[in-house]
């Protein structure tokens, strides 16, 4: 039906408005899978057995070298090789 966009036209005909819908529904579908798979590592980290307590929510001991993402990092869950001891200081560690 003709009218169903801002532009006049149907809104299947209407490139610019098919696109926005499209970037909307995108955005919309990566927000939601980012925030399941924080979720998940977050419940894999706290049911680990190699899970320890820290200031953080949990800390998993892993092979994963502790670098830069760890160091500057916002989130609680830490799973690298420093437990958790370098979790978003904010600088590379001074040892």
């Amino acid at each position: 039906m003709l009218g169903d966009c801002k532009h006049g036209l149907n809104k299947d005909w209407c490139t610019l408005c098919r696109l926005v819908t499209e970037s909307k529904e995108r955005k919309a579908k990566l927000e939601a899978e980012k925030e399941a798979e924080r979720i998940e590592r977050e419940e894999f980290a706290l049911a680990h057995p190699l899970m320890k307590s820290s200031k953080f929510k949990a800390a998993l001991f892993t092979d994963t070298p502790c670098r830069t993402n760890c160091w500057h990092a916002e989130g609680d869950v830490c799973a690298c090789s420093c437990g958790g001891k370098n979790h978003g200081i904010g600088h590379a560690p001074t040892e």
